[in-house]
């Protein structure tokens, strides 16, 4: 067998390639940093970016395993990739990357006021929502929306010791 010869059957047996694991370690990392809450990881958001995954494999395929600038090429391009998508888990979503406009932040305040129960009525449009609780608070509802076109109408129907907190982005149009 000649040198030729072995080294197709080295890269087509998965070899020397770099992307795959790259890809596994970002993943894992990704997995372990939402899991122990260091970051907030929307995964729905994180899928748009999967079109990266086929440009990352053709890179690595084409450049990968040739020569060692074509390594050294694909490992600096998928590092800088891999950057970018911890740059959009971070800072919260894909949309962060482009300028907006049109967003804006709602604060969103209301005293306890005596209230032992509450429900909240979210109609807004896509996007993520996180919500905790607020211990030792004198606040019923604490929060900073940020929107784009218009803001949520805020409404709060209180009834004795129940209140009903209503944030509805159709009605604020």
């Amino acid at each position: 067998m000649t040198d030729e010869t072995q080294q197709r059957r080295g890269r087509s047996g998965g070899g020397s390639g770099i992307v795959w694991p790259l890809i596994l370690i970002a993943a894992g990392l990704l997995f372990l940093f939402d899991n122990l809450g260091v970051v907030n990881v929307d995964w729905w958001e994180l899928w748009r970016l999967w079109p990266l995954l086929l440009v990352l494999g053709g890179l690595d395929l084409l450049l990968g395993g040739r020569s060692a600038i074509g390594n050294l090429a694909v490992a600096v391009v998928g590092l800088a990739v891999l950057g970018a998508v911890l740059y959009v888990v971070v800072t919260g979503g894909v949309g962060d990357l482009a300028a907006t406009a049109s967003r804006q932040q709602v604060v969103v305040e209301e005293a306890l006021g005596g209230v032992e129960l509450a429900t909240l009525d979210v109609e807004m449009g896509s996007g993520g929502l996180w919500i905790e609780a607020l211990d030792d608070s004198d606040m019923l509802i604490e929060a900073v929306l940020e929107v784009e076109g218009e803001a949520p109408a805020q409404q709060v129907a209180r009834d004795g010791a129940t209140a009903r907190i209503t944030l509805d982005q159709a009605a604020g149009e």
